[in-house]
């Protein structure tokens, strides 16, 4: 198939027609699209984001982020160690590139790296406690939801 929009990859369709041209179109995906679906795997623990400042381009692992602070135009990630890093980036943007089931936005201001999920307080608001003893707000229509992820990623029974 070809198209004005750039190429088509065919895909295996069955047997019968499509009822209309628009359910054909639906079921290709024009190729940039497919490639750029194909980079958006789950990001593997090798895997490192290139971080710039001003003095240049930091690459850290993604294993090494325990999350990730939202403030305006920029984002601040914290690393396991208990460095800081401030980055000219807003957060939408590393939620947009880094697609791995270890990180959960929680919050419109937090994202955070399940790994590093230590402890969850109710008490007086819905808290995550990380590793190092940090608390990251969580948003409470969003409690359920990361709760059954740290379940499903992590493999944790909840008895």
């Amino acid at each position: 198939l070809h198209s004005s929009s750039g190429s088509y990859t065919a895909v295996a369709l069955n047997e019968t027609k499509p009822e209309s041209m628009s359910s054909l179109k639906a079921t290709v995906v024009p190729l940039p699209v497919r490639r750029q679906q194909e980079r958006n795997v789950y990001a593997l623990p090798s895997q490192r984001i290139a971080l710039s400042y001003l003095g240049g381009t930091r690459y850290v692992p993604l294993t090494e982020i325990m999350y990730m602070t939202a403030a305006g135009a920029y984002t601040l990630l914290t690393l396991h160690g208990g460095e800081r890093i401030t980055v000219s980036k807003p957060m939408s943007r590393f939620e947009a590139r880094i697609v791995s089931p270890w990180f959960y936005r929680v919050h419109k201001s937090y994202i955070l790296n399940i790994v590093y999920f230590r402890e969850y307080l109710c008490r007086e608001s819905d808290t995550a406690v990380m590793s190092n003893g940090d608390k990251i707000l969580i948003s409470r229509n969003k409690v359920a939801s990361f709760l059954q992820a740290v379940e499903e990623v992590t493999g944790c029974i909840k008895l």
